[in-house]
């Protein structure tokens, strides 16, 4: 379909990736500030969090090299 009808279903369909991206990086963005706050608050919670990410990351590896 040419003309008018083409433009207006690619902008229908445009809208719903304009609105989800910026709504995705707003959440991404509260992620991370109540992260922050949350290390802020209990720091001892922080160290736990590292030393899970970094267990998972060498077990992640080991197996990929190993098995």
């Amino acid at each position: 379909k040419t003309g008018t009808q083409g433009t207006v279903k690619a902008v229908i369909r445009a809208v719903p990736v304009a609105v989800l991206k910026p709504m995705i990086g707003v959440a991404e963005a509260a992620s991370k500030g109540l992260l922050g706050v949350r290390n802020t608050i209990d720091p001892s919670n922080k160290m736990q969090s590292e030393d899970a990410r970094y267990n998972d990351t060498i077990n992640t590896t080991t197996k990929r090299i190993h098995g």
